[in-house]
């Protein structure tokens, strides 16, 4: 039966009236927006006050960087149309190239381009007589080594580097959240990406994003914690739980290792140094494991290690506290002094490439 017209009209009449104060309100949004943009911005997503660089979803990887260029971290920072800190990247590569992986500490938060240590460790590499070769910073922000192993699965037979040099191990030890098997099995997947896809149609709305930004940022974010783009994974308070189990963490190391090697790169293990003057710091006994991993699987494929632990050992507490910005992130210092470091085993593997 055919609805009755005076209620067919009334329906219509309400779904105008409706849209009609949406329009409105979004229009009002719109102005509220242009005068205060950062009403838009999420108050509480990094309870540290650092953000980190602009991400979205990715259905592989979980998350990834935005292209484009932006101050973050107090500096310019500009990420290429494959989604790394840089220049943009040609195919084939003009040079050899030296694939980076590792997550903010390798990316170079808080540092300009040419003070990371992946642009800077080259550039000596050149002064001690290594060939020209091609930083690739492959490194994002809270990628554990499990997302470390997709990325490189993808770059080797892309850009065919010479060496890759691997540094994963600060957020495989985060703590408090849920694993990265978890957070695949939850977050990854064409249904997440559907669902991300719909949300990036809504993020258009000005209405919605301030509705969102605000909603979010009255939402109380306990210290124990992580709250990290966007919210993609919580911390649920489960105390010593690392994204990347010691076990696990051992397993991407070897597989990056064998992929490597099967495809022609020389590998360095690259074991990042900690602020030995906060009691911040994550605890030795905890570490020991990760360190181990470095040293025994990079001596299966006879890869050499750079320890910045062991080169700074005797070095008092106080000299080595200006090499850090906080308990991990290396300041423009301590990427001066890794760059050094590691240096020398660049030209070493640049030599033993072939065409080196």
């Amino acid at each position: 039966m055919p609805p009755h017209p005076s209620r067919l009209r009334r329906l219509v009449a309400g779904l105008a009236v409706s849209t009609l104060g949406l329009a409105l309100l979004e229009g009002g949004a719109r102005l509220l927006m242009a005068r205060r943009p950062e009403l838009a911005q999420v108050e509480t997503l990094d309870p540290g006050g650092r953000l980190f660089a602009e991400m979205d979803f990715s259905p592989d990887l979980l998350w990834r960087l935005v292209p484009g260029e932006g101050l973050q971290g107090g500096v310019t920072v500009r990420v290429n149309p494959d989604r790394m800190r840089g220049p943009p990247l040609v195919r084939p590569l003009p040079m050899p190239g030296v694939v980076f992986l590792g997550d903010s500490s390798v990316f170079g938060w808080g540092v300009t381009e040419d003070q990371a240590f992946a642009w800077k460790a080259l550039q000596r590499a050149r002064d001690l007589g290594a060939p020209e070769a091609l930083t690739v910073n492959a490194a994002t922000p809270g990628y554990s080594s499990s997302q470390a192993r997709l990325r490189l699965d993808a770059l080797l037979p892309d850009l065919q580097p010479e060496v890759v040099v691997i540094a994963t191990l600060w957020s495989d030890l985060m703590s408090g959240g849920w694993t990265d098997r978890e957070l695949f099995t939850r977050f990854s997947g064409p249904e997440r990406a559907a669902e991300l896809a719909r949300h990036d149609r809504l993020r258009h709305s000005a209405l919605f994003g301030i509705l969102q930004a605000r909603l979010l940022s009255l939402r109380p974010v306990p210290a124990d914690r992580m709250v990290l783009w966007s919210t993609i994974f919580t911390g649920e308070g489960r105390g010593g739980t690392a994204r990347v189990p010691p076990a696990d963490h051992r397993a991407n190391l070897a597989h990056m290792d064998a992929a490597a090697t099967a495809a022609g790169a020389r590998v360095i293990h690259l074991i990042l140094p900690t602020n030995r003057s906060t009691d911040r710091r994550p605890p030795e006994s905890q570490l020991d494991d990760y360190r181990d991993n470095f040293h025994d699987t990079a001596a299966r494929i006879g890869a050499p290690v750079l320890d910045c632990n062991r080169i700074w050992a005797d070095l008092p507490d106080a000299d080595t506290a200006p090499f850090f910005m906080d308990e991990v992130h290396p300041s423009a210092a301590g990427h001066a002094a890794i760059a050094e470091a590691l240096a020398p085993l660049l030209v070493q593997a640049l030599a033993a490439a072939p065409g080196g």
